[in-house]
């Protein structure tokens, strides 16, 4: 108890001599220690002493503090090159680091050497509102200037229950200049590109598609029409069905495409299928051709027979 008594004193005393204008007040309403320097622009300070003499800081500037980027500010700071570090403790021991901020800035949650500006090991970033169904229910956003919106976002609107990711364009602060460019639902995960009305599909683009190359997994192809089996249609048979129905057997009518679409597999599977099917009709008109060549030449020479005679 002695020694706690003297301890107190000296730090009573070192705040006493630190400054004149300063009042410590030890209350039991809730307040804890306060230090008013209302009187000095120069902000008011505690000072952390450790044996050799190097020092940290609690610093707070009002708004008539002579430099005006400290104007009404609050600053924790280590000096002499020390790290800061906020530690928990469960059990009364010396705790475990919680939030560490290195002397060249960087920032670490949940781990004591962060290597990049802002590290986050074994846990989450969230991004909330406090109530549901918000537009803003989180954003986060990279850009090229300090107070502009110019470069990308990541969005998620509790209104609509979509996730966007989007671009801004414009070198200014105006939300209605975002631009989102690939919308996910939340209610079963599909993705739109240019729009948020994905209907069925997993994903669905409003606008045009350029590709290198594109390949579609089908289940099924057209050479069933190769088989001895296959009813092939005479072409009586097709002219009958175009002239009552104004389209090939087998193909979706004009109609029906521009209210369904078409299926990208399934159209060029029907497409080959007719080629197909084409193809035995020319072969089979070949071999027609083939056999009126050997008649007419047969017929040429019982005429150059008859003729001679």
């Amino acid at each position: 108890m002695k020694r706690f008594l003297i301890t107190t004193s000296v730090l009573f005393t070192g705040f006493l001599a630190w400054s004149q204008t300063e009042t410590i007040n030890l209350n039991g309403h809730g307040q804890g220690l306060i230090l008013d320097n209302s009187a000095d622009d120069a902000g008011t300070y505690i000072n952390i002493i450790d044996h050799d003499g190097k020092r940290a800081n609690i610093a707070s500037f009002d708004d008539n503090y002579r430099d005006d980027k400290y104007k009404n500010a609050l600053q924790f700071f280590a000096r002499n090159g020390k790290d800061m570090r906020f530690a928990t403790s469960t059990d009364g021991g010396s705790g475990t680091n919680k939030l560490t901020i290195l002397n060249n800035g960087n920032i670490g949650i949940g781990i004591s050497t962060p290597y990049q500006k802002l590290s986050l090991i074994d846990g989450q970033l969230f991004f909330g509102h406090n109530s549901a169904n918000q537009f803003e229910s989180g954003r986060l956003r990279f850009s090229e200037f300090t107070n502009s919106f110019q470069g990308a976002f990541l969005h998620y609107d509790g209104s609509t229950n979509i996730f966007n990711i989007g671009v801004h364009n414009v070198n200014d602060s105006n939300t209605s200049n975002d631009y989102n460019s690939i919308s996910i639902r939340r209610d079963n995960g599909n993705v739109g590109i240019g729009t948020t009305s994905t209907g069925t599909h997993k994903l669905a683009v409003e606008g045009s598609i350029g590709a290198r190359e594109i390949k579609v997994e089908a289940s099924g192809w057209s050479d069933f029409v190769f088989k001895n089996d296959y009813d092939l249609r005479t072409l009586e048979e097709v002219e009958r069905h175009i002239n009552e129905n104004g389209h090939l057997p087998e193909i979706p009518s004009e109609s029906h495409v521009i209210e369904n679409g078409i299926n990208l597999g399934e159209m060029n599977a029907k497409l080959l299928q007719k080629i197909e099917e084409l193809t035995l009709y020319m072969i089979d008109l070949n071999k027609q051709v083939q056999e009126l060549r050997i008649e007419n030449q047969e017929l040429k020479e019982e005429i150059s027979t008859l003729k001679s005679n």
